[in-house]
This record gives C-alpha cells, structure tokens and sequence, in this order.
C-alpha cells in the first residue's frame, strides 16, 4: 500500500520503492515510537536520531526514542 503511493517518484530518482516508502513511515513516527531498525544499506530518505555500527556485518542500527 505505501509502494503504490511514491512508486513513481522513487522510480523516477532510481531508488527502492520499498525503502524509500519505510523511511517516510518512520519519519512520520519519529518522537512518537521506539524503532530498532537494522539492515545493510540505509535508505535515502530516513531521518535518523542515533546511529551505531554494530561490527561489519550489522551494519546499522537506528534508534527513534519515545518521550512520554
């Protein structure tokens, strides 16, 4: 569902569809939720609070910190 919304703007800037679209839904969460997100290649699009390189294999591991 959220491919079909930027499916022609990431084709046109020859990014992942999907990545891109994940990064907009966490940014839209950011300061709201606790996200650990790890994978090999981060996507463009996503705004990052923390940061860490795990070793070389975990890549990254990002943070998005809940205030209550």
């Amino acid at each position: 569902m959220l491919a079909g919304r930027h499916s022609s703007e990431s084709k046109l800037e020859g990014g992942n569809v999907t990545a891109e679209c994940f990064a907009q839904t966490v940014n839209r969460l950011k300061d709201k939720a606790v996200m650990i997100f790890i994978n090999l290649q981060m996507p463009k699009g996503l705004l990052v609070n923390k940061m860490m390189n795990m070793d070389r294999y975990a890549v990254y591991v990002i943070l998005v910190r809940e205030e209550m």
